[in-house]
């Protein structure tokens, strides 16, 4: 599981960072990208930047996933028998799209409407996942936050209606979740994604990474890491 361990080698990187802030996206799709670049590495691939691609265009879309990583060893034709183990029994793919979310500027979302967008961020980019990749690929958002999730989400709507499927995305393991957000169409602007599905069904595994009785402080590192898969339906 390259993916799932790269996610567990993140912290290293956030402490080793002399200013503890990740002020920029971009800054944790390089820890992932170097994370993973390791775990090919250690598994014994000479070249690991070859199945690594930034930027990679979606089928048949004009959007682009964050990180795009191909497993080497399930990719050939007499790896076939191997390949159908490793995704029905294990949930291990060839091919990997991974989008990457970070919120780490609290002055900038003290609103209720600005941590509103947020959530429709994420929604949005599990959707494409859902919707522009095939069942039998690996579909990931990694999330990172540099206080608690609370700091830029809304949990509750402004009616003060609590929007379970957030709490839900966020709990470590294995669940299905129900997303409605059909009754808050008005405030969903140009979340194209979100404007034509407001309601979805997401089988998702979560891997979480959260400091125990943490406060932030300038010179102490302080971060929140989800990293949430999408499964392929399951029969109830």
């Amino acid at each position: 599981m390259i993916i799932e361990s790269a996610f567990y080698k993140l912290p290293d990187y956030f402490l080793t960072k002399e200013t503890p802030e990740l002020d920029y996206e971009s800054q944790l799709v390089t820890y992932f990208v170097l994370s993973i670049f390791l775990e090919l590495q250690n598994r014994g691939i000479n070249t690991p930047y070859l199945n690594i691609q930034l930027e990679k265009k979606y089928p048949k879309k004009n959007y682009r996933a964050d990180i795009f990583v191909k497993i080497p060893w399930l990719k050939y034709k007499e790896s076939l028998r191997k390949k159908i183990i490793a995704a029905g029994y294990y949930q291990i793919f060839e091919k990997n799209w991974i989008e990457v979310k970070f919120f780490g500027a609290k002055e900038r979302t003290k609103s209720s409407s600005q941590k509103t967008m947020n959530v429709w961020t994420i929604l949005n980019d599990l959707l494409r996942l859902k919707s522009y990749i095939a069942s039998n690929e690996g579909k990931y958002l990694l999330i990172g936050f540099n206080r608690s999730p609370k700091e830029y989400l809304a949990f509750q709507t402004k009616k003060k209606k609590e929007r379970k499927y957030l709490s839900q995305l966020f709990q470590a393991g294995e669940k299905k979740i129900k997303i409605d957000v059909s009754q808050e169409g008005k405030t969903l602007g140009s979340f194209e994604e979100l404007t034509r599905h407001p309601s979805f069904t997401l089988n998702i595994l979560t891997l979480t990474i959260e400091p125990k009785g943490a406060y932030c402080l300038p010179d102490r590192p302080c971060f929140w890491l989800y990293l949430i898969k999408i499964l392929p339906n399951l029969k109830s």
